[in-house]
């Protein structure tokens, strides 16, 4: 948390179990445990095309898209 802010960053679910719920009910348990602390606003980094989808139904909106780098090797 920062201030009124819960930042989600960081849940996901093994693709084995995916389906069955599980990605809703952690992102709900940590936003309800942000507004036991005081948090009135929730901000989730989170990929477009798996969590997205789950969380625009739970009322979250697209505000931004950041791109991710990767690398490779050191020289």
């Amino acid at each position: 948390m920062s201030d009124k802010v819960v930042r989600l960053w960081g849940a996901g679910t093994h693709p084995a179990y995916r389906g069955r719920g599980g990605y809703r009910a952690i992102t709900i348990a940590r936003m309800n445990e942000g507004h036991h602390r005081g948090a009135t606003i929730a901000i989730v980094n989170a990929r477009t095309g798996t969590s997205g989808p789950i969380l625009k139904r739970m009322g979250f909106r697209l505000v931004s898209l950041t791109k991710e780098y990767e690398l490779r090797t050191l020289r």
